[in-house]
């Protein structure tokens, strides 16, 4: 067989679309397996529900691959399968048994391990997995139910508890992804605290949070985390952190970009928990020198019926001053929460009072006709402070939850915002323009220009 030039190869490679493809073709020969194998592991590489068990044994095989595989996403189904129909024979358990034999702390814990890897448990699976990731970077995890294995492994990789100390095992992981398929707050959130004491990681999103009280010896330290970037609800579900999350926040040694969107939804479905401000202002206050976006809470729920009554106090809704922020360039947040409503109908600060100077983009959500004149004053006040306060905001949306029916061209209906709400705001629009701010109203749910 002639032999192709390496270059040839990866130009033939480029142009297959379908991965089977491409693993086909890394299987012609040997030259063709050393130059791609590596190529084709780096890439975002999907495990399901069907391929788990075939990619630790590829794993097994090819111990190369361990620090190949840089980008993992991760859509299992975790329940069992059915004890009626017997274990999957395709599930051999002995192709990893010295893996899990370091990783058990009791031979009760190994034989259960095994017997969850022989009926196919994918969450057994995917703690196996979890051992060889020497190289990964960026991790997306998708969750349906809650975790026997891949937590306690994740606890144990993260703690480098011997004998898996002597792997690099997600020592270079930089992002993590957590969602889940279900449409329920579930997830708990100290779960995923391991993460932050991780030497590498940059990012955290995750989707479906609850946040209670639990010890947790891998918590990790105040302001010893690296994570940058964290993002708490961006998907549409949203979380459920009613302490503020200020384990998560308080960890950040330098917290630069925070986003949280609130499901009053709890596990329990018997009561709801609603959004409480000032948890999230006290955890955020120990970022003031860093945060440059802040986007809290601004398309999330806010009330709740039946709200439990241990967080409704002052301590926990009432939000404080941005002022000291001198980092802040975005701010996306409701107006009862940055005029510091609480529990009354009117504010109790005015907006030029809590902003910092060094805002560039100011975005207020959940805005109700009978806030018009509250924000009308306060806005105005801060297009009057523009040259000696705010010499740095260019831009300033307001979220509009008054909207109206409007027929389709194609039939149907959409909803927008009525012209009168355009008319009514058409003066502070043009004092706005006059001052060098960019101004406008948008819908609900609406992403306005992000700076990050």
């Amino acid at each position: 067989m002639p032999i192709l030039n390496n270059d040839v190869v990866l130009l033939i490679e480029d142009h297959l679309y379908y991965q089977p493809d491409k693993f086909s073709m890394m299987r012609v020969c040997r030259q063709w397996y050393a130059l791609l194998l590596p190529r084709l592991f780096a890439r975002r590489i999907w495990v399901s529900r069907e391929n788990i068990y075939p990619l630790v044994r590829c794993i097994q095989k090819n111990p190369s691959i361990r620090t190949a595989i840089q980008n993992l996403v991760v859509r299992l189904d975790l329940e069992l399968v059915s004890k009626e129909q017997g274990p999957e024979p395709k599930y051999d358990a002995r192709i990893v048994r010295d893996a899990v034999e370091r990783a058990c702390d009791s031979r009760a814990e190994q034989t259960r391990w095994n017997r969850g890897l022989r009926m196919g448990d994918k969450d057994a699976w995917l703690a196996v997995l979890l051992q060889y990731l020497e190289g990964i970077t960026v991790l997306d995890l998708g969750y349906s139910d809650k975790s026997d294995y891949f937590i306690p492994m994740l606890r144990r990789v993260v703690s480098q508890t011997s004998p898996l100390n002597t792997k690099p095992v997600f020592q270079k992981l930089e992002k993590v992804h957590v969602s889940t398929d279900e449409d329920i707050i579930h997830l708990v959130a100290s779960d995923f605290l391991p993460l932050f004491r991780l030497p590498a990681m940059r990012v955290f999103n995750a989707d479906g949070l609850y946040e209670e009280y639990e010890e947790n010896s891998l918590k990790p330290s105040p302001g010893t985390s690296g994570i940058r970037e964290m993002n708490l609800g961006r998907v549409g579900l949203g979380s459920n952190g009613v302490r503020g999350m200020a384990d998560y926040i308080t960890a950040c040694g330098n917290l630069e970009i925070f986003e949280y969107q609130h499901n009053s939804r709890t596990p329990s479905r018997h009561f709801s928990l609603s959004f409480h401000s000032g948890a999230f202002y006290t955890a955020l206050a120990t970022q003031k020198n860093s945060l440059r976006v802040l986007r809290l809470n601004d398309s999330g729920q806010s009330l709740a019926r039946g709200c439990d009554d241990e967080f409704d106090n002052e301590e926990f809704n009432q939000f404080g001053s941005l002022v000291e922020f001198h980092h802040l360039r975005e701010l996306r947040i409701s107006v009862r929460t940055i005029l510091q409503f609480g529990h009354g109908h009117h504010p109790t600060v005015s907006l030029s009072a809590v902003l910092p100077s060094s805002l560039e983009c100011l975005y207020l959500s959940h805005y109700w006709e009978e806030d018009f004149d509250v924000v009308v004053a306060n806005l105005t006040s801060v297009a009057t402070q523009r040259a000696e306060r705010f010499s740095n905001l260019i831009q300033v949306r307001i979220q509009s939850s008054h909207m109206e029916r409007f027929p389709r061209s194609e039939g149907g209906w959409k909803l927008e915002l009525p012209e009168s709400i355009h008319r009514i705001f058409a003066p502070l629009a043009e004092m706005f323009l006059e001052a060098g701010i960019d101004f406008g109203l948008c819908k609900p749910g609406w992403a306005a220009g992000r700076i990050a």
